[in-house]
């Protein structure tokens, strides 16, 4: 199930946002959302030491993966998405630490992310900035780099995106609730539905359904 090693729990949160996209595709490009995988945010933060020693930053020579993410290219999506001509909004998974992880909301347009952690105190503030910075130092560089001038239309790109954890969330201390649950705050955030539903009764439906779904949908159906 959900409480194997960190590899494992990947791929986990991989089909659970492929499930998500598939269902609700057409939802996602009405509202100009996309949903991306567990790679952006790990692809940004391998990235970071490396940027940040760099004297030619506006110059960085980003690689293939990044590249595809700007032109709305993602594994397991049937839907190109291309960031700004079709897509305002971006959903990816943060994996915090060991069983940990939290869902990010990007506004590519008002240069912010919102964090929903289902375990806001297993971090303090100071360790979410230090988990956080990859992505809003590298995002502006990658939309000024990749996105083209004519699809920006002039729109002015912050020197770094600002994040904020968003509050009332739903909270749990266990850490193999943590993924099914952030998987599910990305779902209810695009359909605009409140996170009031989520209850402490619901949080074992919630990643029964999942493994259910997931089986049905890429292994087999289940048989009546």
């Amino acid at each position: 199930m959900l409480t194997l090693h960190h590899s494992v729990h990947q791929e986990h949160i991989d089909a659970m946002l492929s499930l998500l996209a598939r269902r609700f595709g057409d939802t996602l490009v009405q509202s100009r959302s996309a949903i991306l995988d567990s790679w952006f945010s790990l692809t940004l933060s391998e990235l970071y030491s490396r940027f940040k020693k760099s004297k030619s930053k506006s110059e960085w020579p980003w690689n293939s993966k990044i590249r595809d993410y700007v032109r709305g290219i993602v594994p397991g999506r049937f839907t190109r998405q291309a960031w700004f001509s079709d897509v305002d909004t971006l959903y990816a998974p943060l994996h915090l630490s060991g069983g940990h992880w939290a869902a990010l909301v990007i506004d590519l347009k008002e240069g912010t992310i919102g964090v929903l952690d289902p375990n806001v105190a297993a971090k303090t503030d100071k360790q979410m900035g230090v988990l956080m910075k990859p992505l809003v130092v590298l995002l502006p560089f990658i939309i000024k780099s990749l996105v083209p001038q004519d699809v920006l239309c002039n729109h002015q790109v912050p020197p770094e995106f600002a994040f904020d954890r968003l509050p009332e969330i739903f909270q749990s201390e266990h850490e193999d609730d943590s993924g099914p649950l952030a998987m599910k705050y990305i779902e209810l955030h695009f359909q605009n539905i409140s996170h009031d539903i989520i209850t402490e009764e619901l949080v074992e439906n919630i990643r029964m359904r999942f493994a259910v779904d997931i089986f049905e949908e890429f292994v087999q159906p289940l048989r009546l």
